[in-house]
This record gives C-alpha cells, sequence and structure tokens, in this order.
C-alpha cells in the first residue's frame, strides 16, 4: 500500500506564542491573602533579535505583579519563560474569572495574546491549534475546619493535592515509608488519588493499616479506580459489589440528575452545604489513561 504524505501547509502565526503553565485555578474567597503565581512561556515566531513587553490583564480590582517584564530574543523559535504574581484583593465574589497574558507594542496595543500548539504527526503532517492566552479561576466560599491535616497519596492521574493546598487545606503528601510504617493517626483524614492501587504498589500491601486507621476514627478517602488497578472488593472496610459489566454501570450522561439520596447527611452539610445546585452543570471527562465522572 502505497503511503499518502502529508502536504504542507501555509500557516500565519502571531510573533510570538505565549502559554501558560496553568490554564485553570480555583480561588478559596475566605483565604484570599495568598497570591496565584502565573508563569507565561513565550516562543518567538518573529525572525531577529526583538524584545517582548509581556503584561497581564486581570479583572477589575485586582493586581499583577510585576506590572510588565521585557523579554529579549536572539532568534526565531527561541523560548523564554517569566513569572507573575496575581492578587485578587481581600474581596472577591464567587464566580468564574479570567487573567489574560499579551505582548503589547510601544504604543500600548496588543501585538500577540495566543497560544500556539503544535500538533504533528506523520499521516496529518503539521498544523497549529491556536487559541487566547488566558487562566481561569473560579471562585468560591470554602469553610475549612481549623487544625485538619490531610494525608494525600498521589498516583500521577491527578493534581487534586494541589488544588486542595489551592484553597487554604493542610494538606501533605504521604510516600511509601509513611504508608508502610508512619503514624497515620495523625492526619484527619486521607485521601487516595486517582488510580492510586494501581500505581502505589504499598498501598495494597499494607491495606490493613489503612482498614485500622479508619477502625480507629480516621476518614479514607478513596477516589476513581480501574478494574486493572488491583483494587478489589476485599480492599474496602464493608462489603460492596461492582456491577458488571463497568460500561452498564457507570454513569456517562451528562444530561442526567445526580441525586442526594440522603441530603441531611452530616457529609453533605458541615461545614459547607451541599446542595442540588451544587451538582449544576457536571461534567464527565477524561484523564489520561482512564475516566472519571466530575462537577464543573
Amino acid at each position: 500500500m502505497q503511503r499518502i504524505k502529508a502536504r504542507p501547509t501555509i500557516t500565519v502565526l502571531p510573533p510570538y506564542s505565549l502559554t501558560l503553565t496553568l490554564s485553570a485555578v480555583v480561588r478559596n474567597t475566605l483565604h484570599t491573602e495568598q497570591p496565584i503565581p502565573v508563569k507565561v512561556t513565550l516562543k518567538q515566531y518573529r525572525p531577529g533579535s526583538t524584545t517582548a513587553k509581556v503584561s497581564l490583564v486581570v479583572p477589575e480590582g485586582w493586581t499583577a505583579e510585576p506590572e510588565c517584564i521585557d523579554v529579549p530574543f536572539a532568534f526565531r523559535g527561541e523560548t523564554r519563560t517569566i513569572a507573575f504574581t496575581v492578587q485578587t484583593g481581600p474581596q472577591v465574589e464567587n464566580g468564574k474569572y479570567e487573567v489574560f497574558a499579551q505582548v503589547t507594542r510601544p504604543d500600548g496595543a496588543a501585538e500577540s495574546a495566543r497560544d500556539v500548539q503544535v500538533i504533528e504527526y506523520p499521516h496529518v503532517g503539521r498544523t497549529y491549534f491556536i487559541r487566547p492566552t488566558k487562566l481561569t479561576v473560579q471562585a468560591f466560599d470554602l469553610a475549612i475546619p481549623e487544625n485538619r491535616r490531610i494525608g494525600y497519596v498521589a498516583s500521577g492521574f491527578d493534581s487534586m493535592d494541589k488544588y486542595l493546598r489551592a484553597v487554604g487545606v493542610h494538606c501533605l503528601n504521604l510516600d511509601a515509608d509513611e504508608i508502610q510504617s508512619g503514624d497515620l493517626s495523625r492526619y484527619d483524614t486521607i485521601v487516595l488519588g486517582i488510580r492510586a492501587y494501581g500505581f502505589r504498589r504499598e498501598l495494597i500491601e499494607n491495606n490493613h493499616r489503612l482498614l485500622q486507621y479508619v477502625e480507629n476514627g480516621g476518614n479514607l478517602v478513596v477516589q476513581y479506580h480501574k478494574p486493572e488497578d488491583k483494587w478489589k472488593p476485599s480492599l474496602a472496610p464493608y462489603p460492596i459489589f461492582i456491577g458488571e459489566s463497568l460500561i452498564d454501570w457507570r454513569v456517562t450522561n451528562e444530561q442526567s440528575d445526580v441525586r442526594m439520596l440522603a441530603p441531611e447527611h452530616p457529609m453533605f452539610c458541615e461545614p459547607n452545604r451541599i446542595t442540588q445546585a451544587d451538582w449544576d452543570g457536571w461534567v464527565h471527562t477524561i484523564l489520561r489513561a482512564g475516566a472519571a465522572n466530575t462537577r464543573s
């Protein structure tokens, strides 16, 4: 069979590509004292030696430090990374906000404010995905009990520990030694990351320690797992039945209703009350090698 070679394309690119290290963050409106770190990676697409004046466009009442940064470039294709900090101020309403990165000309007009992602495969050749360079900030009020310690077992499939710390939770990552022989009673809650049983071997070998921790009054939260992650019902503290086949038992319809069978349970009432409105707009997302059901 003759292989068809992809035809080259001509693409008009902006003078600079601006990429943010994180495209979305969360903000606890009850804990606004910590600034939001923003890293911007620039790549020059114009030839020759130039200087890019980079700044952030923030919502009214917010500030960015420094106000702008001059980034020198010596040649086309050169890449540089710079850092800003964004402060939301003491009073922030719940809602969604956007922070934009841009390069401006000497007259102050925006010259470039796009993120250029290169997509290249032998069968399709090279193309570009160009989109606005922006950071989405989801702000909400989250009451956090004082003096609570959360132990997090990361698997590499999510960044939940980073988000917990971002909203003000005292979250510590647990290594293999801590799981095998550490004092787990130091933690009010232990959270196992997505698919952790499949990638943290010490969990299955020391699952009896986790169950003992629960029997002694600790809270254990186990997130999403796939059948091949070696998780099985015997690892749970109580009998549990996993439906077969999995595709018939998982929720993948974003239009389906989420029903709270025990809305007055303390889990849904303290310290933050969860209502039916909190489930509005939930989305089904794909997480690398697996899928998970999440709320927007």
